[in-house]
């Protein structure tokens, strides 16, 4: 199964596409766009998908703004997403929206002791 994510924010727009199997994640391909250079979302995933000629199955897209019911009104660009319209504009059969801080949350149980970075020791 192949699997795009996303992280959307007001500045950039961060797609990264997965082949999945076994439960594992294997990086294929990832790319960064400039979100205010285009007018939504779809545009983006349609260019990304494009280039690297592939076709995902699902789709889950972190935003920096409230998610409701399968819809954002970004808070930093002129966009409104809206899930079940990326699986009928894009032919992706599953999308998901969640905001961007429980997209990281859902991460954490990823990272590894190689992922961590000491800041500042304490006593």
């Amino acid at each position: 199964m192949r699997v795009l994510s996303g992280d959307i924010g007001g500045t950039h727009t961060r797609l990264a596409l997965f082949d999945v199997s076994g439960g594992a994640l294997q990086l294929v391909v990832q790319r960064t766009f400039a979100s205010r250079d285009y007018a939504g979302l779809g545009d983006i995933v349609r260019e990304f998908t494009s280039e690297q000629q592939e076709r995902c199955d699902r789709a889950c897209f972190g935003i920096a703004g409230p998610v409701a019911g399968g819809r954002s009104e970004t808070t930093n660009l002129p966009w409104v997403i809206e899930a079940r319209q990326l699986e009928s504009g894009l032919g992706i059969e599953r999308v998901f929206l969640i905001n961007d801080l429980e997209a990281n949350a859902h991460g954490i149980s990823e990272l590894t002791g190689d992922d961590l970075v000491l800041l500042h020791e304490g006593a």
